[in-house]
This record gives structure tokens, C-alpha cells and sequence, in this order.
């Protein structure tokens, strides 16, 4: 149609300026006439004429179905119907994983990746707990500044992690939804120990799972991981006795707690939830401080920070962990998750905060 426009408007100039002038229009009007025809005669042939193909693209596939039938790939495409080039063309696409490896052909073996990892464990066992510890720090580098690895796995290499498992750091986590540890730190399949309950409570089966982690695994790092708006703290924190211990009946076990505006539909009969709250509770009540301060998100901060704390020192308080701890085997450190930013903030007991087998020696007396 643009050819058309081009040749129209030429034949319209041509007699336009053979017109603008009587004696010269009276030579030149019949040689415009006839170069106006003949322009006009070309564009209706040039409008005759089949056109080219137009490309189309499947947005299903990333290829480009045009004319096949000068491709040497494709021979025969012009005896092929629409169908047949498609799949043709299909075929000749490498799939996502023969991108990676090359081809097919490049795949390794099961006994491949079983020496691979025999000789990855064999680094991990080199490192250090401050090692472990700047790994998981730049895992979570990589996760709040949005170029997480998010490391996989191909099936043959998910088959190779049934013989054994090398997780060099073992995580209390809450078990809020938010909070996926794996996406958090960076870390595939095998890399991590979690273990998540509500309020991230050292409790007696959260015991059992950390000294098997300590004693069996070898695990270089422990990290109780509390996060932002946590739930269980919140509740934790509105919850207020009532009752003294000299007021309460013999026939009862337990004082009875009052519930603000926001828990009051609390379930009387969850026993389970109202003893895991105790003993949230009872961490936040070593810490006077977080009444006092205003700002709402700094108070759930501390209060957070100081539920880590007290899970801290009954981590520390458990036999297994305070040995390996003593023999410089073994680290345990807090951390709080930031949900709004991704970040996560590390830090550790000072030696005044420990008790019990992993209190320091006192000093001698000097002579």
C-alpha cells in the first residue's frame, strides 16, 4: 500500500507542474499523462503480486515458524505439512538441561556424582565453623540483593543424596511461612539441618534433633533464627499472670493468663500452644526493657532478639552442645530475619550471658 501512495503522488506532481505553465503545459501535459499512466500501471502490478511470507511466532516455543522450504536442515519441507516442520523444528531445540551439560551424551553417572560429593564432603569437613558461618552470611547476601544461585538438583543427583547427607550447619527456625530457611540462605538440597517450630522453642524434642545433628552429623554450626513479626513472641508478649504462685490452688498445675484484646479467642483447650508460650514467655520476662519502649517495631525487634537469647543459653546448656563448643568444634550463634528487607543480623552470647557447662572457667587466684 506504501508503494502505491509513492507512485500515485508522483503522477500527481508530474501533472501539477506540466499544468503551471500554458505554453509548456500544451508540450509537456501529454509526456506527464502518459509517465503518470505508466507509474499508476506499475503500482497496480507491484499490488498483483503474492507476498512474501510473514513471520509468525509461537509463543509456546522459542523458535520462529516461517518458510522452511530453503532450509538445509529441512529438505523435505516443502512435501512436509504445517505440522511435521513444527515438530522437526522442535526436535532440533535443545532442552534446557542438554544446554547445560552440552548434550545428553555429557550426563555424569551415577558413580560420578557419588565421587563428587564424597570429595565435597571432604572440603566441608576442612572448614572451619567461622567458615560455615561466612557461607551461610553470603548466601543471604545473594538472597536479599536478588541473585540467589537457587542451586538444583537433576534427578540422578537427588538419587545420590538417599546414601548420605553433609549438612555442616543445623538452624532453629520458626516455622512461620515467611521464613522458608533453604530460600533464605541460598542453599539446595542437603546443605542445611532445619529444624522449625513455632517461636523457634528449645524444647525436648528440638533437643533430641539438635544433639543428633551435633553428634551424628558433625555439624560446625548451630543458629537459633528468630524473624521479624513473629507471632508466637507477639502472643507470648500479651500474655500476663494473674495469679501469684502463693495464690494458686495445689489442685492446679499451671496459673491461669489473662488474654488481651488480640488474643481473645485463644483456644482453652490448647494446651500444647499455651505451654510453648510459657516458654516464650518466660524469656521475654528477662528483659524489663521492652515495656519501656515505644516504637512498635524496634519493641518487637528486642523482643525477638531476647526470645533468641534465652533459646541461645539452653542450647548452650545441653551437655552435647557444650562439648563440642569447649573443643572449638562447634558454634552457636543467633540471627534475626528481617522479612521486609531479607537481611539477616548474626550475633553472638557474651561470655557473661553463659551458664552452666558452657560457662568460662573462672580465673585462678594468683599465689
Amino acid at each position: 500500500m506504501s508503494k502505491l501512495k509513492i507512485c500515485i503522488r508522483a503522477a500527481t506532481n508530474q501533472v501539477f507542474y506540466a499544468s503551471s505553465s500554458v505554453p509548456t503545459a500544451l508540450v509537456l501535459l501529454p509526456l506527464s499523462l502518459g509517465a503518470g499512466a505508466a507509474l499508476v500501471m506499475l503500482a497496480m502490478r507491484l499490488l498483483e503480486q503474492p507476498q512474501p511470507p510473514r513471520r509468525k511466532r509461537n509463543l509456546s516455543r522459542d523458535y520462529m515458524v516461517t518458510n522452511t522450504s530453503d532450509d538445509p536442515r529441512l529438505p523435505n519441507a516443502g512435501q512436509m505439512g504445517r505440522e511435521q516442520v513444527q515438530q522437526k523444528m522442535r526436535e532440533m531445540i535443545p532442552t534446557q538441561t542438554e544446554a547445560k551439560l552440552g548434550s545428553s551424551a555429557m550426563m555424569p553417572s551415577m558413580e560420578d556424582i557419588v565421587k563428587r560429593n564424597e570429595g565435597a564432603s571432604q572440603d566441608l569437613a576442612k572448614l572451619t565453623p567461622r567458615d560455615v558461618l561466612l557461607r551461610l552470611q553470603q548466601g543471604n547476601s545473594r538472597f536479599w540483593m536478588g541473585v540467589a544461585v537457587r542451586p538444583e538438583m537433576s534427578a540422578m543427583e537427588r538419587r545420590a543424596l538417599i546414601m548420605q547427607q553433609t549438612p555442616k550447619v543445623a538452624i532453629l527456625g520458626c516455622s512461620d511461612s515467611r521464613v522458608p530457611i533453604e530460600i533464605v540462605f541460598d542453599q539446595g538440597l542437603g546443605d542445611i539441618f532445619a529444624i522449625r517450630v513455632a517461636g523457634n522453642v528449645f524444647n525436648g524434642p528440638v533437643r533430641g534433633s539438635i544433639e543428633y545433628a551435633v553428634t551424628q552429623l558433625k555439624v560446625k554450626l548451630v543458629v537459633v533464627l528468630g524473624h521479624e513479626g513473629c507471632g508466637a513472641v507477639r502472643a507470648a508478649s500479651m500474655l500476663s499472670s494473674t495469679a501469684s504462685p502463693e495464690a494458686v490452688r495445689p489442685s492446679d498445675k499451671k496459673p491461669s493468663f489473662t488474654r488481651r484484646d488480640s488474643i481473645k479467642n485463644f483456644p482453652e483447650r490448647a494446651e500444647g500452644l499455651e505451654s510453648l508460650l510459657e516458654e516464650v514467655k518466660a524469656g521475654l520476662d528477662s528483659n524489663p526493657y521492652i515495656g519501656r519502649i515505644v516504637d512498635s517495631r524496634a519493641r518487637d525487634r528486642e523482643a525477638v532478639v531476647t526470645n533468641v537469647r534465652a533459646q541461645m543459653k539452653k542450647v548452650m546448656g545441653d551437655q552435647a552442645v557444650a562439648a563440642c563448643v569447649r573443643e572449638g568444634e562447634l558454634l552457636v550463634v543467633g540471627a534475626f530475619y528481617e522479612i521486609s528487607s531479607g537481611m539477616v543480623d548474626f550475633f553472638e552470647l557474651a561470655a557473661a550471658d553463659l551458664c552452666g557447662p558452657c560457662a568460662p572457667a573462672p580465673a585462678a587466684d594468683d599465689a
